[in-house]
């Protein structure tokens, strides 16, 4: 049986190569990690996320968890390349508009 992680974690949603995608308890999140956290985030965007994690916050106030997903890995993605958060950001918004209306 696999061992319950801490909090923040809430759930596994995928592994995409070596990068886990995990639900977390946002509120545990922003008053215990990071104030800012947002919807999502990545090891690019808050220092404390472990390198091969994206979290989305599981009670989003918006996008479906998917939609999070997508926009949070081309993000990830982007930095990870060096691109400012400011540029990946609208980038990773747009690439995950496009692959939505593809689908």
């Amino acid at each position: 049986m696999p061992q319950k992680r801490p909090p923040p974690y809430v759930r596994l949603i995928e592994r995409l190569g070596s990068v886990s995608v995990w639900l977390v308890d946002g509120s545990y999140v922003r008053s215990h990690i990071d104030a800012d956290f947002g919807e999502f985030g990545h090891r690019y965007s808050v220092a404390a996320i472990p390198r091969q994690e994206v979290w989305l916050d599981a009670e989003p106030a918006g996008d479906a968890p998917g939609s999070l997903a997508r926009r949070a890995l081309i993000e990830r993605r982007l930095m990870a390349r060096g691109m400012d958060y400011e540029a990946a950001r609208t980038v990773a918004i747009a690439e995950e508009r496009k692959q939505r209306e593809r689908a």
